[in-house]
């Protein structure tokens, strides 16, 4: 094989093993790969598992900053009914573009949901608690103040 050949199959090998190093400093809460940032420059695009505006866990999106991932604040501002999705409806928030900018709404109080507890799906109803919406079988206190 010629040099240039192996040259392009080792970057193809390197970019993988960087990649994979990405996604696992993504999904991991390790000491060396806490954050995905810790492999990126300022700026660059990053995911973090964080808690949503239902109080749910999800992959929020953001920007590396000081090799920390910031998470892109979301405005409220969804109206009207959310967009049809596919699947088990987890939490009681959804997203919709509104003037070329991401926004988030709650569903309807009542409406069916998914509510991520320990590992376990509880199929339960959304639930006002303050000014949000929660997916829980009951609200107490804690998520009444945001605990």
């Amino acid at each position: 094989m010629d040099t240039l050949t192996n040259a392009m199959r080792l970057a193809a090998i390197l970019e993988a093993v960087v990649v994979a190093i990405g996604l696992f400093a993504a999904q991991t809460d390790s000491a060396t790969a806490q954050d995905p940032c810790f492999y990126y420059s300022d700026g660059n695009p990053c995911k973090v598992r964080a808690l949503g505006y239902d109080g749910e866990l999800t992959a929020k999106g953001g920007h590396c900053i000081n090799r920390t991932c910031v998470v892109d604040e979301i405005p409220f501002g969804c109206s009207g009914r959310p967009r049809q999705q596919r699947g088990s409806r987890i939490g009681c928030a959804y997203t919709c573009w509104k003037n070329n900018k991401l926004h988030f709404g709650y569903k309807e109080v009542g409406e069916t949901c998914v509510h991520m507890d320990s590992f376990s799906a509880v199929t339960t109803t959304c639930k006002k608690a303050g000014n949000k919406v929660l997916c829980r079988e009951s609200i107490t206190d804690a998520d009444m103040h945001g605990c």
